[in-house]
């Protein structure tokens, strides 16, 4: 067998690993999609969630093809290879991150409503800095699931949603 066909082998094994591994990666991002009422709105968002899935571990695969055929040394192309995959798999990490941020932010501002002392907090929420913002929320309504620090992106949407005005003037 040949180095190019051994390498696009690999290529192709690999592609289907990172696959698997950003479904795993993305799986968390699918939970939100609770509003999703009919059947075929699910089987739309599985489909969507499968292809976008293949899309991203196939394009290392894309990109390493040219260099396969051109230079086939194992030694500069699996390396690269997973310099590529790495790459792709934080990009959907963060992709999914900020899908979430997106499903919870009006859970967060719905939960910070119905506090006691909403209307208290949103004043003074609007007084401190950008940073400090993370303190005048609860921990729970502002911590993504799985992770045990506030994430500084939710903070951020949360306090827009409850103060619009501020958001016009950005």
């Amino acid at each position: 067998m040949g180095a190019r066909r051994r390498l696009l082998r690999w290529g192709s094994w690999f592609a289907l690993v990172n696959a698997g591994v950003l479904a795993l990666v993305g799986l968390r991002y699918l939970w939100y999609y609770a509003a999703v009422g009919p059947s075929v709105a699910w089987i739309y968002a599985l489909a969507a969630f499968v292809g976008q899935m293949a899309v991203f571990a196939f394009v290392p695969f894309l990109l390493l093809l040219p260099v396969i055929l051109l230079v086939p040394w194992p030694r500069i192309i699996v390396p690269l290879g997973v310099c590529l995959g790495s790459t792709v798999d934080k990009i959907a990490k963060d992709r999914s991150d900020a899908a979430v941020v997106v499903a919870l932010a009006p859970v967060c501002a719905e939960k910070f409503g119905a506090l006691p002392d909403a209307a208290a907090k949103k004043i003074a929420m609007t007084k401190v800095d950008t940073w400090k913002r993370a303190d005048e929320f609860p921990k729970e309504f502002v911590t993504l699931p799985g992770q045990s620090y506030t994430n500084a992106a939710l903070v951020d949407a949360c306090y827009l949603l409850l103060n619009p005005k501020t958001a016009e003037t950005k």
